[in-house]
């Protein structure tokens, strides 16, 4: 409270009491109360609020989501356990309280107060029924909000990880339609109903599905999707797809009973223990096996996967790999007629769902590496069994799965070692190759690599359309081959197409290549001619020349310049249209000293313009310039004979 009790200040603890408060070995004080209320309704709180009385308080959290009305946001719920209540307290910026108000009354024993990480909506726990109570604002009265259902598959694997999402059964109970978004926890979304999307981190991400039906009422559901390092397994290819007849499992296998069978394209379990070994083969020391668990039982013990079986049945010794579906993990074991049944090692966590696919890998050194997926769960060592570094054949066994459902199991033998990324090539286009509008341009590549086939590798093309000093999205494919069309995006400050190829293989490794393709545009200049025809050194001489682009698209902006020898005499910039020319017209320096010049005009001087011909960007002319005449009558008169009629005069030697 806010006063002091007598009886607590009178008592004396073995070390700092109240009386210590402000000495060096206590040297703080006590800290009033923001809030203060009484076990009995007709005793004050302090502030005082009227009706604020209770038995246990219970401190809260503040909101911080958007949800709720504006009033309640970053307010503090709080409760009292004896009293049932919640109430809230509004806080200023100072964190000081400045209001009491009421919330709800009969609130269930409110305890242990959080917020749900993803909305934000209040949580706590109603200590007396058990139960995790949720604070949900669905703004109109008698409103519901949406029943949001959001599934994706699948949910865990090695980067990049494509997931599947579906919101099927997200309703309202209204009746009203409902918009949906989804939010993949990676900072990227989507506002489709069934979106695939790519994670390409390492990580836990929560994927949320939103529904509102307009009305103010919000439903979410999450999905966690967990991405590991990305890994090269499988690389073996399906022993055995099912798809036969409904019948005995039949095939190259060696059973125990008849109660595998196939029924709709997938292995099924008709009786309460069966097994199978693989005899089309049997494997090295270095192997795996893997089978997809297209449905689970959800009572089942065991969907086992059998590795270095040392015959065709299993009382020689193998090597289990059991997921259960109960416990919701995969324990490792190995069974030896010298040892018996052996556990190696603590059950690894892992919660399978339909549609994924179990996976294992022994070696020689005696390491079991169990996959969900292409993700790694984890290892176990089976050292110290007698067949750990020997080979053996693979198998399935099953307990209790009688409505799973199997398909496509595969193994064989792999090539342990290092992994070396792909050898990769792009072969069409070719690089600096040229493009028209509305082309169909291919792309191809090669790819090899040690360790993985090309059936194995995935691809990833990006092609960029740069233009100007940014560049557009062109597309994006994830083939060994595809095509697009190309495009005229130029608007005189050119452009060209980017093409870029990723290839992966099954371990993580990526190897890149890349090629840059231009528009069609060749440009090339006529010899100028000059006006004057013949000029002397004191004309103004002007020189016309045409730039003229061959190509089938548009140049962007490019340099020309006119030069006599080393001397620049005129530049400028131009863009010529697709097919055509542009005529130019320029003064020359003036004035032109005589002589004989050897006049060049350059087409693309700066090398903005990649060309099919960068051959024929320059032509040559002669320009003459005569000295200058000076006038004839440049002297005074000497006699203009404008005087009498007589002799010629004494100026003149007259013979």
């Amino acid at each position: 409270g806010v006063g002091q009790l007598a009886r607590f200040q009178s008592a004396s603890p073995a070390h700092n009491g109240c009386g210590s408060m402000g000495t060096p070995d206590n040297p703080e004080f006590q800290t009033a109360p923001a809030l203060a209320y009484a076990h009995v309704a007709n005793t004050a709180s302090a502030p005082p609020y009227p009706g604020l009385w209770g038995n246990t308080a219970v401190s809260g959290v503040f909101y911080q989501g958007a949800l709720y009305p504006g009033v309640y946001r970053q307010q503090f719920f709080f409760g009292d356990y004896g009293q049932n209540w919640v109430r809230v307290g509004t806080i200023d910026a100072a964190n000081n309280l400045v209001s009491v108000s009421d919330f709800g009354s009969t609130m269930g024993t409110p305890v242990c107060f959080t917020s749900d990480p993803v909305t934000g909506d209040v949580l706590y726990i109603s200590i007396i029924t058990g139960e995790v109570m949720r604070i949900r604002y669905t703004a109109t009265v008698g409103n519901s909000a949406p029943n949001v259902s959001a599934v994706g598959a699948p949910s865990f694997g090695a980067v990049p990880l494509d997931v599947v999402f579906s919101s099927a059964g997200t309703m309202d109970p209204d009746g009203d339609p409902v918009t949906l978004s989804w939010s993949f926890g990676d900072g990227s979304g989507s506002s489709l109903a069934n979106p695939t999307h790519t994670y390409s981190a390492i990580g836990t991400f929560t994927a949320v599905l939103t529904a509102t039906d307009g009305r103010g009422g919000v439903g979410r559901d999450t999905v966690v999707v967990v991405t590991t390092a990305a890994s090269n397994f499988p690389i073996t290819s399906v022993l055995d797809n099912f798809n036969r007849d409904d019948g005995p499992i039949g095939g190259a296998w060696a059973v125990d009973k008849a109660g595998l069978v196939i029924k709709s394209k997938t292995l099924r379990e008709t009786a309460l223990d069966n097994w199978a070994v693989w005899s089309g083969a049997s494997f090295g020391a270095d192997q795996e096996a893997y089978v997809t668990l297209k449905s689970l039982t959800l009572t089942a013990l065991e969907h086992d996967l059998i590795l270095k079986a040392q015959g065709l049945v299993l009382d020689q010794g193998y090597i289990e790999v059991r997921y259960d579906h109960v416990q919701k993990a995969v324990l490792v074991t190995t069974s030896a007629p010298s040892q018996g049944r052996v556990a190696r090692g603590a059950a690894l966590p892992a919660a399978f769902v339909n549609g994924d696919r179990l996976g294992a890998r022994a070696l020689a050194n005696g390491t079991v590496e169990v996959y969900r997926n292409t993700g790694l769960i984890g290892t176990r060592s089976v050292a110290g069994w007698p067949f750990a570094s020997g080979g053996g054949r693979v198998g399935l066994k099953l307990l209790g799965a009688n409505s799973s459902t199997m398909d496509n199991f595969g193994g064989g033998d792999v090539t342990v070692g290092p992994n070396t990324p792909p050898t990769i090539a792009i072969t069409s286009p070719l690089a600096r190759a040229f493009f028209v509008a509305g082309q169909n341009v291919t792309l191809a590549c090669t790819a090899s690599d040690a360790q993985d086939g090309a059936s194995r590798l995935t691809y990833h093309w990006d092609v960029e359309l740069h233009h100007n000093t940014h560049f557009h999205f062109g597309g994006t494919f994830e083939t060994a081959g595809a095509s697009f069309v190309a495009d005229n995006h130029d608007d005189g400050t050119g452009v060209f197409y980017r093409i870029r190829l990723t290839v992966r293989d099954t371990g993580g490794l990526s190897s890149r290549d890349s090629v840059d393709i231009f528009p069609e545009i060749d440009l090339t200049p006529r010899a100028a001619v000059f006006t004057p025809a013949a000029p002397t050194a004191s004309d103004g001489i002007t020189a016309t020349f045409r730039v003229r682009n061959l190509g089938r698209l548009p140049s962007n902006l490019s340099r020309w310049r006119v030069r006599a020898g080393a001397t620049l005499l005129a530049e400028g910039d131009v863009i010529v249209p697709a097919r055509d020319s542009v005529l130019v017209t320029v003064p020359l320096p003036t004035p032109l000293a005589a002589g004989t010049y050897a006049v060049r005009v350059v087409v693309d001087t700066l090398g903005q313009v990649t060309e099919t011909n960068e051959a024929n960007n320059a032509a040559m002319s002669t320009l003459i310039v005569s000295a200058s005449v000076l006038p004839f009558q440049n002297t005074a008169v000497l006699d203009n004979f404008n005087r009498g009629n007589g002799a010629l005069g004494a100026n003149w030697l007259n013979a």
